[in-house]
């Protein structure tokens, strides 16, 4: 996803500074919002679309995943990137996409070593990240409300000795991965499940 990719090197960079930065002083260094501003849309063959976020984030009844000391909320990253995802170009019908999840889970895994984890010293914190988007279309022939769920999880172990710099960097490639994975299996969806994507 070039866009995408784009602007995660760049946003890591700003990161890395401020964490080497922060440092020097006692204040936690601020986490960076991904935007998708360059991002090149998908050309839909259709009329309209619609975006919408039922997770659990987005309606409050969860906690913000920042809070889990990983670089950003992925519900709130893969809303943005949904809304900058597509673009309708053609003359009927409706696309419509919800994300329905996007979860990150954190738990400490104990040392290799048997000192280690004797000493409860050297683990690691895994984070595993899971969304899931259900597209649909409407009003095309032979398409009719046909809906498919699209799911992408991503993984990433990290040492808890690492720099502050260090985990943002591991973070964000996981971040970048999920996003990734979900836009390959959206791409294919477009193009072969509801044959709505116009070639660039």
């Amino acid at each position: 996803m070039k866009g995408c990719k784009k602007w995660i090197r760049h946003g890591l960079f700003l990161s890395v500074l401020v964490g080497l930065a922060g440092c020097a002083t006692t204040s936690a260094p601020p986490l960076q919002k991904m935007t998708f501003d360059q991002l090149e849309p998908f050309p839909l063959y259709v009329a309209s679309y619609e975006i919408k976020n039922q997770t659990l984030d987005m309606l409050g009844f969860a906690p913000d995943n920042v809070e889990q000391g990983f670089i950003a909320s992925v519900s709130q990253t893969v809303d943005d990137y949904l809304r900058h995802r597509f673009s309708a170009v053609g003359t009927n019908g409706k696309f419509l996409a919800v994300l329905k999840e996007a979860t990150l889970t954190q738990k400490q895994i104990p040392s290799d070593n048997r000192i280690g984890a004797w000493m409860n010293v050297d683990n690691r914190d895994r984070y595993d990240l899971k969304v899931v988007v259900h597209m649909a279309v409407f009003g095309l022939e032979n398409y009719e409300k046909r809906g498919v769920d699209v799911i992408a999880n991503q993984m990433v172990t990290i040492p808890e000795h690492v720099t502050l710099a260090e985990r943002e960097t591991l973070q964000m490639q996981a971040l970048d991965s999920l996003l990734d994975n979900l836009d390959g299996s959206i791409q294919q969806v477009l193009r072969e499940d509801f044959r709505i994507l116009r070639p660039y």
